[in-house]
């Protein structure tokens, strides 16, 4: 037996009470002290000179309280300390047995250097890839930030200079249109055709007003800096009834101020959500409600439509893309947030929109229920 045991590719080590009794060549070599060496140490003093003492503060411990007869053969991984001062690992298994007609331990010690550094390896590439997601994600939010901020300029300059200007430009052309009647020298030839250059520029500047306000909502709509998040989406709900087939109940409690990044984003979310609703949806009710917790602003859509297969879509880049659920959670998880989809085929689909709320938010405004029919 002790042959074999000589002959095994790992260490085995066998004590009782504080007296090392065997080793084999494989210990020898893991600990680097040969057999002679080992032997002549009590087993306090192995562990004092081969155990670092993080190590051997974890093994005392487990020697102190261990029962005498081991049956589940416990197991733990220690460091072992080299002549030069280098560590190796080892995977180290103990088991009750008796040797020579006494009660002792064995304990079977497994080199696991090269796993271990594989592990430690693996370990820190998994950190760094960590670190370089939430460096990704922190750009990719500044862009965000930078972004909406820019829309935010712009839909403000549309809205107040361009509109202005041409608001004075349509009250001239009105003015122009009032003096021509008053210009008796021109013939009634001249008289039109000067009238309907005017009622021309008049229609073209109007259209043009038209176009730079759905443009500057389009960027930021203004109704969120004038009128707050739950006033905006009730209006863009009114929008949906008044466009659309669909019959919408709208639901608001409570919930504190959020970012001008939050905003926008939970407005997007409902404008693309309604819009998919719209185009593929085919319902006919649709219940929104924005809540908040202590932790958490929602924002639930559901609707009495068609619904899906989630699973049939899990992988499906290209149709998660065409429908918007992509770019809406993209955006959603820059701001800390998260996207749930509830559905199945035939019994419609619940899209919960959620953004974490900042320590700062305290302040709350009051909100209603508001019901809207076709």
């Amino acid at each position: 037996m002790k042959a074999l045991i000589e002959n095994l590719p790992l260490g085995v080590v066998v004590f009782a009470s504080n007296k090392i009794l065997f080793t084999n060549t494989g210990f020898s070599q893991i600990v680097e002290r040969s057999k002679k060496e080992v032997l002549s140490f009590s087993l306090s003093e192995l562990v004092q000179k081969t155990i670092p003492a993080t190590d051997r503060t974890k093994l005392q411990a487990f020697l102190k309280s261990k029962d005498s007869n081991l049956t589940e053969l416990p197991c733990m991984e220690l460091r072992i300390l080299q002549k030069d001062g280098s560590v190796r690992w080892a995977k180290v298994t103990f088991a009750s047995l008796d040797y020579e007609g006494q009660p002792a331990t064995q304990a079977t010690i497994i080199d696991i250097t090269e796993s271990k550094q594989t592990e430690l390896v693996l370990k820190e590439s998994k950190a760094q890839l960590s670190r370089q997601a939430r460096q990704l994600r922190h750009l990719s939010r500044q862009v965000v930030l930078a972004q909406e901020e820019e829309r935010r300029r712009i839909s403000r300059e549309l809205h107040d200079e361009s509109g202005q200007d041409l608001t004075v430009l349509k009250l001239n052309l009105e003015m122009m249109r009032a003096t021509l009647t008053q210009q008796p020298q021109l013939s009634d030839l001249q008289y039109r055709s000067f009238l309907q250059q005017i009622e021309n520029a008049s229609h073209l500047c109007g259209k043009t007003m038209q176009q730079l306000r759905t443009l500057a909502h389009d960027l930021r709509p203004s109704a969120l800096d004038d009128l707050g998040l739950d006033l905006t989406l009730e209006g863009l709900c009114q929008d949906f009834v008044e466009n659309t087939p669909l019959n919408i109940i709208y639901n608001s409690e409570e919930i504190p101020p959020l970012s001008p990044t939050a905003e926008i984003s939970l407005y997007r979310f409902l404008q693309e959500t309604l819009t998919n609703i719209v185009k593929h949806a085919q319902a006919h009710k649709v219940q929104v409600s924005l809540e908040s917790n202590l932790h958490e602003v929602s924002l639930l859509v559901k609707d009495d439509g068609v619904g899906f297969d989630k699973e049939s879509i899990r992988f499906s880049h290209n149709h998660l893309e065409g429908i918007g659920l992509l770019g809406m959670q993209e955006r959603l998880n820059l701001l800390g947030g998260t996207l749930e989809i509830i559905t199945h085929p035939g019994q419609g689909t619940c899209l919960v929109a959620r953004i974490p709320i900042t320590p700062e938010s305290e302040l709350l405004s009051p909100l209603g229920q508001k019901e809207f029919a076709i």
